[in-house]
């Protein structure tokens, strides 16, 4: 079968197309034929050997897809071949034609969600829903801050934030992105690489303060978070899409009573399979009320993974980025 494999840690170049052996599915595991990959940022930190809690090279990137079932291992129960569903695998493998993996890492692909959208729609929605709910304890007119607000979780979080009757501050770092909130319908919005954003947020707050952050930057993008929070509010972290990581004091944290968390998706599907699946039956009926959609901005044939990566790299991308793995 055809997969990218990334045999040492490195840049975009280090992707290249192979052939390798299809794999079999053991006990407890399903063999899925994929369709559509999605492409995260997970993915680089994975291909750069960054990543805490993922494997590092040599491995197949790629952490969600969507696809159809091509066959089951022994006690296998869940799942009939032919089914379509969408896989989370913390494990990589979904730059390829087929992958296996154990069958509670699958979830139902609804019949009017196409495989595109499907493969779109699993890391963000999810990683939204958990964000903002299951950490992040949202509550209706809560001011909510969210970084990165025009990338694929961060457009999931909005329109879920919506739902929740939630006041939206959407963080941007260039002022093109802008557009991308402006079809959201977000009023509120800063541009945190020309103004200091805690300015700007107890501006937009009359001086309070936001009570829920949902941060995925890092750096000083962090650190004016952190500053710009009400008391009692809550910071969950869930990404560092700019590397620069930062360290929290517990004191930094008491001055304000602020409860600070982060969200690995992983450990929710080994741990609480439950709420996935209770999230995923909130989510996908949301999906079919029309309230939440996948925002696909570029579909890229499986050799091209080289390209996806450098425009998801350069932080100018906005929406989700596909792979097509069936020709």
């Amino acid at each position: 079968m055809r997969a990218i494999r990334v045999d040492s840690p490195g840049g975009p170049n280090k992707l290249h197309l192979v052939e390798i052996p299809q794999p079999v599915p053991g006990p407890g595991q399903i063999l899925v034929k994929i369709h559509s990959s999605g492409v995260n940022f997970a993915d680089i930190m994975c291909r750069r050997s960054e990543h805490p809690g993922m494997l590092a090279p040599p491995l197949i990137p790629g952490c969600e897809a969507s696809g159809t079932i091509a066959a089951k291992g022994k006690d296998c129960q869940r799942y009939n071949e032919g089914d379509r569903v969408v896989v989370y695998s913390p494990w990589g493998g979904t730059y390829a034609e087929l992958i296996t993996i154990p069958e509670m890492y699958a979830l139902p692909l609804p019949g009017d969600m196409s495989f595109r959208e499907g493969a779109a729609f699993t890391h963000t929605s999810l990683t939204a829903y958990h964000a903002l709910l299951t950490l992040g304890k949202a509550k209706q007119s809560d001011w909510l801050l969210i970084t990165a607000a025009a990338g694929g979780v961060g457009m999931a979080i909005s329109q879920l934030a919506k739902t929740q009757g939630l006041r939206i501050i959407g963080c941007v770092g260039s002022d093109k992105k802008r557009t991308v909130l402006d079809k959201l319908g977000i009023q509120h919005q800063i541009n945190y690489e020309d103004s200091d954003l805690t300015d700007q947020v107890i501006s937009i707050t009359e001086g309070d303060g936001v009570n829920l952050a949902l941060e995925s930057v890092g750096g000083k993008v962090f650190d004016q978070v952190l500053a710009g929070m009400a008391p009692l509010g809550r910071l969950v972290l869930f990404g560092i899409a700019g590397q620069q990581p930062r360290s929290v004091s517990p004191f930094q944290l008491l001055e304000k009573s602020i409860t600070w968390g982060a969200l690995n998706l992983s450990v929710l599907f080994a741990h609480s399979s439950h709420l996935i699946q209770d999230s995923w039956e909130a989510l996908t009926t949301l999906y079919r009320e029309r309230k939440i959609q996948a925002h696909i901005h570029h579909n890229f044939s499986l050799q091209d993974a080289k390209i996806a990566h450098e425009i998801l790299e350069s932080r100018k991308s906005t929406g989700k980025i596909i792979l097509e793995i069936e020709s």
